[in-house]
């Protein structure tokens, strides 16, 4: 009983650009966030993100709004039945995407991303490849896009595979990867001309580190060279409470925006949604 009391949780944290300390936005009762991605959206700002539900024991994607002052409290965007984190967002053609990590659910998929009335809606799901892929990632590079991501095999932490032409063929990858630096952590930042990558160094856990390499595709074949490991203790943030991990970072013109992990965290709500769940009370 106490393993289901006793689990990592993780919160979000952001600052504006220029700031030092990230502010950490207190989860709910119900929800703890992680994954988070800022996005202005006809002058409104977001931040969405997986929003863990406690009593379910699954992720929705959710979102938070920026009011001029202060966020606001976290809403569901989608829900399916089985597991949803890391929503990645994009444009395309005009449009706006986000391509959630849903490997549990055996494919990978986006949904359309709107505004209506202040508020984020989706429509028009895409099935865009079966098989089970955590956080990818797109990225349009000298007019080709490619999706970096990592195929759940042997764990979920050891593989990057590069996809490009619509997933129909992959990237030769000369570099070093494996659990310190092989699946996703954030969007791609650009920067003068330059690429640069965002992973997670999971060597020594999951989600205790994140690398921020340079890299570059040239004739199919992709490398990259760290620059920077960022851990927790680099963070600056408004509390003096001590977290144990981080695993994510993006950023868009005004704000940057990490997640922090605390392990072994106690939580009654979950119990109560164990039992609910087994008594059929409530579904998945």
């Amino acid at each position: 009983m106490l393993s289901r009391l006793k689990k990592d949780e993780w919160i979000i944290a952001v600052r504006k650009r220029g700031e030092e300390q990230f502010r950490v936005i207190p989860n709910t009762l119900r929800y703890w966030c992680a994954d988070p991605f800022v996005k202005d959206i006809d002058g409104h700002t977001f931040i969405l993100f997986e929003m863990y539900d406690r009593l379910k024991g699954k992720g929705l994607i959710g979102y938070r709004k920026f009011d001029g002052i202060k966020w606001g409290k976290p809403k569901v965007l989608i829900e399916d039945a089985t597991h949803l984190s890391y929503p990645f967002v994009y444009e395309e053609n005009g449009k706006m995407y986000i391509m959630p990590e849903s490997n549990r659910a055996g494919h990978l998929y986006r949904v359309e991303l709107s505004l209506t009335d202040g508020e984020l809606t989706i429509s028009n799901k895409t099935v865009l490849k079966t098989g089970r892929y955590a956080d990818t990632t797109r990225l349009e590079f000298v007019r080709k896009t490619y999706y970096f991501t990592t195929p759940i095999i042997k764990d979920n932490v050891s593989e990057l595979k590069i996809y490009c032409d619509g997933f129909e063929s992959d990237v030769k990858i000369d570099s070093r990867i494996d659990s310190t630096n092989a699946r996703m952590g954030g969007a791609f930042i650009t920067d003068g001309g330059n690429v640069y990558r965002v992973s997670q160094d999971c060597g020594e856990g999951y989600g205790k580190a994140l690398n921020f390499s340079k890299c570059r595709i040239i004739d199919g074949t992709y490398t990259e060279e760290l620059i920077q490991k960022l851990t927790v203790r680099d963070v600056s943030l408004n509390t003096s409470t001590k977290y144990d991990g981080i695993h994510t970072y993006n950023s868009d013109y005004r704000y940057e925006v990490i997640d922090l992990k605390k392990e072994n965290k106690i939580n009654i709500v979950r119990l109560i949604g164990y039992a609910l769940t087994k008594m059929k009370i409530i579904k998945k």
